[in-house]
Formats: structure tokens, C-alpha cells, sequence
């Protein structure tokens, strides 16, 4: 799915992380993904997406607003 986002749409974007959080990770600060406008990834920097996997039907544990 990735590969047919246009170019154009991403800019100077150069990293799509996927990963797993830690157990600590999902209860303290559960996200589904974060933009990280300076990754550091071989001592360059550069725009970074990350998308953690997430259990959907999991309820979730942290703080409501």
C-alpha cells in the first residue's frame, strides 16, 4: 500500500517505521503512530513516520481527557 502514495505527498519524508511497543509503552502512552520530524537512523536525520502495532479489540488502559 505504501508504494502507491504519490511522492509528492510525502516531501522529504524517508522513513516508515513499523514496530512493536514494549508492554510499559502501550499502558503509560498508547499511540498507533507518531511523526517524528528528525529520526536518527545511521547518524543522519531525517522525517520519520512510526506505526506501532496495536491490538484493536484490547480496551485500552490509559488516561481519558
Amino acid at each position: 500500500m505504501i508504494t502507491h502514495i504519490p511522492s509528492e505527498d510525502y516531501g522529504d519524508l524517508r522513513f516508515i517505521i513499523l514496530r512493536q511497543p514494549k508492554r510499559k509503552e502501550e499502558i503509560i502512552s498508547p499511540v498507533w503512530g507518531r511523526l517524528i520530524y528528525s529520526f536518527e537512523f545511521e547518524h543522519e536525520y531525517a522525517p520519520a513516520i512510526i506505526l506501532d502495532a496495536v491490538d484493536i479489540h484490547k480496551k485500552s488502559s490509559g488516561l481519558k481527557k
